[in-house]
C-alpha cells in the first residue's frame, strides 16, 4: 500500500473511532434518561419493536454491502459507467424492498399483541411504533445506497461527520419529547426523522465526492442485478445469521418473560455493543480497502493488512472487555441504578466473555467480505445462529435472561 493508501486508512479508522466515540458517549448518557423516563415495560417494547424491525433488514438482500464493495472496485478502476449501473439496479432493488418492508410492518403491528404480553395501554403505541419502524427501515434502505457509495470511495471522515451531526440533532429531540411528556411514538417520528436525514446526507456527500456517477432508474441493468446477488447472496446469510445472533435473545425474553426483563438483558448487550464500537471502526475499514487493494493485485499488502487488524482489535477490546467482567456489576450500579446492578452485571459479564472471541474473526469477515471471498464463512454463522437460539429457548425456562 501507497503512503497515502495508509494515511487514508488511518484517517478512517480515526474517523470511526471519532463517530463511535460519540455515539457511545451520547448513549451512555441518555440511556438511563430513556429508561427511567419511559419505565422497564415501555423500554422493554421499545427493545422489543427494535428487534422486530431489525429482522426487516433482512430485505437489504446484503445490496449495500454489494454496492459498496463494487463502488469501491469500479471507482479504483475508472469505470464510472459501470458503478452507475450497479447503483442505479441497487435503487431499483431498495424501492421495492422498501414497500415490502412498510407493508410487513403494517401487517405486525395488527399482531403484535397477540405475540407479546404487551399491556393494554401500551398496545396502541406499540402498533404505531412498529409501522414508524418499517417506514424507517425502508427509508433507510434507500438512503444507505448513497452511504455505501461514501464508505466505497473509503470517506468514513465525511460520513462521521454527518452522523455525529445528525446525532446532535436525534439527542436534543429525545430529551426534548420525553421532558415534555411523550413516550413511545415520539421516538419512533424522529428515529424516522434521522433515517431521513442520514439518507439526505448520503446523497449530498456522493454526488459532490463522485460527480461522474449518476444513478437513474433508466440505468437499472439485469447483468448488473445478477451481479449484486451473486455478491450479496452470501452476504445475506451472513447478515441473517448475525442478526438472528444479535437480536433473537429479545424476541426470546419477550415471548417466555414478563416485558419488563428486556430491558434488564438490553442493558447489558448495549455496554457490549459499545466495546464492540472500536472493532467495528477498524472492520468497516477494511471492506472498501480490500477491494481496492485487490482490484490492484496487491495480495501480499492485503493479507499484511488483515493481521495487522486483527492484532490491533484485539489489543484495544482486551481492557474494555476485563473492565466489563470485573467491574460490570458496580459500573451498572452507577450508571443505571443498582436494582439493576445484579442482573444486568450478569448479564454482562457472559456476553463480554463472548466477546473477546468474537474480536479476531470481525476483522477477518470484513477483509474477505472485500474481496469476495466470504462465502465459506457461512455455515459457520448459520450454526452459531441455530445454537443460540435454540439453547436460549431451552434454558432460558430454567435461567432466565441469563
Amino acid at each position: 500500500m501507497s503512503a497515502s493508501g495508509t494515511i487514508s486508512l488511518t484517517r478512517n479508522v480515526l474517523a470511526n473511532w471519532g463517530g463511535y466515540v460519540f455515539a457511545a458517549g451520547v448513549n451512555f448518557v441518555l440511556s438511563p434518561f430513556v429508561v427511567h423516563s419511559l419505565g422497564n415495560s415501555a423500554y422493554g417494547i421499545w427493545t422489543l419493536l427494535g428487534a422486530l424491525v431489525g429482522y426487516l433488514g433482512l430485505l437489504d438482500l446484503g445490496v449495500r454491502a454489494a454496492v459498496t464493495r463494487y463502488v469501491a472496485r469500479f471507482h479504483a478502476q475508472q469505470d464510472h459507467a459501470e458503478a452507475t449501473r450497479i447503483v442505479s439496479s441497487a435503487l431499483v432493488i431498495f424501492g421495492i424492498m422498501g414497500l415490502v418492508v412498510t407493508l410487513v410492518a403494517g401487517g405486525l403491528a395488527l399482531f403484535v399483541a397477540d405475540l407479546f404480553e404487551i399491556p393494554a395501554e401500551l398496545v396502541s403505541a406499540a402498533q404505531i411504533v412498529l409501522v414508524l419502524g418499517g417506514t424507517s427501515m425502508a427509508v433507510s434502505m434507500v438512503g444507505g445506497v448513497y452511504g455505501g457509495i461514501v464508505i466505497g470511495l473509503q470517506r468514513f471522515d465525511l460520513s462521521n461527520l454527518a452522523e455525529i451531526a445528525i446525532g446532535v440533532v436525534r439527542a436534543v429531540a429525545i430529551v426534548v419529547a420525553l421532558k415534555t411528556g411523550y413516550g413511545l411514538v415520539a421516538l419512533a417520528f424522529i428515529q424516522l426523522g434521522v433515517s431521513g436525514l442520514s439518507g439526505l446526507a448520503g446523497y449530498i456527500l456522493s454526488r459532490r465526492l463522485y460527480p461522474e456517477l449518476r444513478a437513474s432508474p433508466s440505468e437499472f441493468s439485469r447483468s448488473h442485478l445478477m451481479m449484486i446477488f451473486s455478491f450479496s447472496g452470501s452476504v445475506l446469510l451472513l447478515q441473517a445469521s448475525g442478526m438472528l445472533i444479535l437480536f433473537s435473545d429479545s424476541i426470546v425474553i419477550g415471548a417466555s418473560l414478563p416485558i419488563g426483563m428486556v430491558t434488564f438483558f438490553a442493558i447489558a448487550a448495549n455496554l457490549t455493543e459499545y466495546a464492540r464500537a472500536p472493532i467495528s471502526g477498524i472492520s468497516q475499514t477494511l471492506t472498501p480497502s480490500a477491494s481496492a487493494l485487490e482490484a490492484d493485485d496487491e495480495d501480499d499488502e492485503l493479507k499484511r493488512v488483515m493481521l495487522a487488524g486483527a492484532r490491533i482489535a484485539t489489543l484495544i477490546a482486551l481492557p474494555i472487555i476485563l473492565t466489563f467482567m470485573l467491574r460490570g456489576h458496580s459500573f451498572i450500579g452507577l450508571w443505571m441504578g443498582e436494582e439493576y446492578a445484579g442482573p444486568s452485571g450478569d448479564v454482562l459479564w457472559i456476553l463480554s466473555l463472548a466477546l473477546w472471541f468474537a474480536v479476531g474473526y470481525q476483522i477477518v469477515v470484513a477483509t474477505m467480505m472485500g474481496i469476495s471471498k466470504h462465502n465459506g464463512l457461512v455455515p459457520a454463522f448459520i450454526i452459531e445462529a441455530i445454537c443460540n437460539i435454540s439453547l436460549s429457548l431451552v434454558w432460558i425456562q430454567s435461567f432466565g435472561i441469563i
